[in-house]
């Protein structure tokens, strides 16, 4: 682009600057004045301040849209028509070629977003030939804008800035209401195409634009810059409120996230200025995206300085030579979010069966995941500890749905090719639940239902487990259903029962049902068609085959000692266009069931917060098996028995997403005790404070209110970062 601008300059200074020079100062000032109203109108915590830095950062990334756009009209203009039209397909390709690459549209144009794959190829290829239609007509034979447009009369130039004004308020629109938190990519087409719209909108008012010279223009970089270099100096990390209420607002952080990636001398992702939160602006490995690496002198996550050393010395365990007292039934439900559910006060009456069998039961009612995705989730409760402790393996999903790790992508089928990166704990030192409990001589089995995904498939999550049954593999060639995995799961109970001495037994059972509400289930109530209405169908079908399950158990505890816990990986988020998880934390994405049928927990509802962590060295008390040390969760027991440690503790949740190359593309961490809930970007340093009393209110950031007080919080956050990996780190 320096180029550019270099080259634009001196064709513009032969033709007396007009073109260039208005281009540059017109798309700075008015990407500064939308930065600014858009903090003006709804940023929480803005101040004169913020709107100050918002507007000063606006003129500066402002520069680059003018130069790159006025540089471009100048070196073209003396060109043949046929150069012309070249050189604006040829970008014009480029733009629709990127986000249809980094969303990988053509891997999903087969499956469950067919048709939202071809909407938005359908889309980006219209956006892409009316780009180039348009600057073939704006690209001036004499001086801008009087291209073709500008000849005609003043009806087809006010119609022409109509349809560009309307279509930047439709940008706006989408940017703002459709898959809020996800596909950045997409967000930053939106905002950019639609500020493109409202320059050449502007530019078309006037018959004839202003005339700029050269001074002009370089005078008003000189003040641009001056302003810049004050913002710099001024807007750091310390000014908490203003920084995350100018990343909450769209236009806005577009801005300092530009001034950020530009001011960004390492090239590690983090500016060391504008509250970018790197410490070390000339070290690449050193930011706010890396594990800390205990003693190496270096504080490389820029948190809490270099970590002692870890000395690990390797435990020996006394098993107990006695059977395990009880056996355990864990059920696990996909995407089950607990505010949906009439168990825990959703409207409609969703799980009727789940409810009644609760009432002999202990409810928890502020449990919560400690992963947002299956893969992060699973693998967290397996082991006990939170997902950042782990260490992760990558593994890509291709068009097949096979998930396969680096070495295997060379030998992807013909036609086959990757949708998404994932990570999986492959190669993590810790024990697994199954794998601790068949040291403790219990019988391990699994009936596991996880859909077209292989995240739960037996070659990543058979060991330890004596028996796996695969769902997917059993139907072949079709999902399989709720009634079948509870088909499943009563053999398998058989099956363990007729084992020689019938020893305690770990049996775990997963469903999908409610993961992607596509189906319609006869003699189920139906709530509405909208997506609400149709995830609640889902639960109510749901929980007439875990219900079904539940009193089979029930029949069996009569017979012998069972614990049963039922439990899901994570919730769901549903917006009136959208529905998903693995995002933002919200209280929907993240709350989830968690009830337990077993001695020594009583009956009742219970308020502490509770997590996925929490499963295995609940299990392991169950079982009277030696308590691991890694576990970062508790015995729910102590929870029931009213241990006073446990009233006020403070969780962790966080949640990652990758590109298909494997580049990280968010990442949140969360931590909160059940009345509040203090959240990061690690991607953008942004951070929020939500109310977890009043999820109505959860949109509402209160760090822009300073009578806050969340030492606690920020003090959980921060070590645990600073003990834990990273997602930048999946290997």
């Amino acid at each position: 682009m320096d180029h550019l601008t270099v080259a634009a300059g001196a064709v513009g200074e032969r033709q007396e600057g007009v073109s260039f020079w208005y281009w540059v100062v017109s798309c700075s000032a008015l990407l500064s004045l939308c930065a600014g109203i858009d903090l003006a109108l709804g940023g929480e915590g803005r101040s004169a301040a913020a709107l100050f830095w918002t507007c000063t950062l606006g003129c500066a990334a402002g520069l680059f849209h003018g130069a790159f756009l006025g540089g471009a009209f100048q070196i073209l203009r003396p060109r043949r028509r046929i150069f012309q039209a070249l050189f604006w397909t040829l970008l014009a390709s480029v733009a629709v070629l990127w986000p249809v690459e980094e969303l990988g549209v053509l891997e999903r144009l087969e499956g469950e977003y067919q048709y939202l794959a071809i909407l938005t190829l359908v889309a980006l290829g219209v956006a892409g030939a009316a780009a180039v239609g348009l600057f073939l007509l704006l690209q001036p034979t004499g001086e801008l804008p009087r291209g073709w447009i500008g000849a005609r009369s003043r009806k087809v130039r006010l119609a022409v800035v109509g349809s560009l004004f309307f279509t930047a308020v439709v940008t706006g629109t989408l940017d703002r209401n459709f898959y809020e938190g996800g596909y950045s990519i997409a967000h930053l087409f939106l905002e950019v195409g639609g500020l493109w719209c409202l320059f050449l909108s502007l530019s078309l008012l006037p018959n004839q634009p202003p005339q700029l010279s050269k001074r002009v223009g370089l005078s008003y970089v000189g003040l641009v810059s001056g302003l810049f270099a004050i913002t710099a100096f001024t807007l750091t990390s310390e000014r908490e409120s203003e920084l995350n209420a100018m990343l909450t607002r769209p236009y806005a952080a577009l801005v300092l996230e530009t001034a950020r990636g530009l001011s960004d001398v390492d090239l590690d992702g983090y500016s060391s200025i504008l509250g970018g939160g790197d410490c070390k602006a000339f070290l690449p490995h050193v930011n706010p995206g890396e594990a800390e690496i205990p003693g190496n002198g270096l504080d490389d996550n820029c948190r809490l300085g270099d970590a002692s050393v870890a000395i690990d010395s390797p435990e020996e365990v006394t098993w107990p030579q006695e059977p395990a007292p009880t056996s355990v039934v864990l059920i696990t439900v996909d995407t089950l979010s607990a505010p949906y559910m009439s168990l825990y006060g959703g409207k409609e009456k969703t799980s009727p069966g789940i409810d009644k069998w609760a009432k002999h039961a202990a409810v928890f009612d502020r449990a919560y995941t400690s992963g947002g995705w299956t893969s992060l989730a699973i693998s967290s409760m397996m082991r006990g500890v939170y997902p950042r402790h782990l260490k992760w393996t990558r593994l890509f999903e291709t068009t097949t749905w096979r998930l396969v790790t680096q070495d295997e992508l060379k030998d992807l089928t013909k036609g086959e090719r990757v949708r998404h990166m994932f990570g999986l704990p492959l190669d993590d030192p810790r024990i697994t639940l199954p794998a601790w409990l068949s040291f403790r001589g219990m019988a391990t089995s699994a009936v596991v239902n996880d859909g077209k995904s292989e995240f739960l498939d037996p070659k990543f999550q058979k060991k330890g487990f004596d028996r796996f049954v695969d769902m997917d593999a059993r139907v072949k060639g079709r999902p399989a259903t709720d009634e079948e995995v509870t088909r499943a799961a009563k053999e398998a109970l058989r099956g363990l029962e007729r084992q020689n001495g019938s020893p305690p037994f770990f049996l775990w059972v997963h469903y999908f049902g409610p993961h992607v509400p596509n189906s319609q289930h006869p003699d189920v109530p139906r709530f509405g068609r909208d997506g609400v209405g149709r995830y609640e169908h889902e639960i109510a079908a749901l929980d007439k085959e875990v219900s079904s399950l539940l009193k089979r158990l029930d029949a069996l505890g009569k017979k012998r000692k069972l614990a049963v816990i039922l439990t899901s990986d994570h919730g769901e988020v549903i917006h009136a266009a959208w529905r998903g998880h693995g995002r933002e934390p919200v209280e929907s994405g993240i709350r989830i069931p968690l009830v337990i049928k077993a001695a020594g927990f009583e009956p009742g509802r219970y308020e502490p917060v509770v997590s996925l962590v929490d499963v295995f060295p609940t299990i392991a008390a169950l079982t009277e098996s030696p308590m691991p040390e890694h576990v970062d969760g508790v015995d729910l027991a102590r929870i029931v028995d009213g241990d006073p440690e446990l009233t006020s503790r403070t969780l962790i949740t966080e949640t990652w997403r990758y590109a298909k190359d494997g580049k990280l593309i968010s990442e949140y961490v969360a931590a909160f005790d059940g009345k509040r809930k203090l959240t990061i970007d690690m991607r953008t340093q942004a951070r929020s404070l939500r109310d977890q009393t009043h999820p109505e209110d959860e949109k509402q950031n209160l760090l822009s209110d300073r009578t806050q007080k969340f030492d606690s919080l920020e003090e959980a956050l921060a070590r645990h970062l600073e003990a834990g990996g990273s997602a930048t780190f999946v290997r």
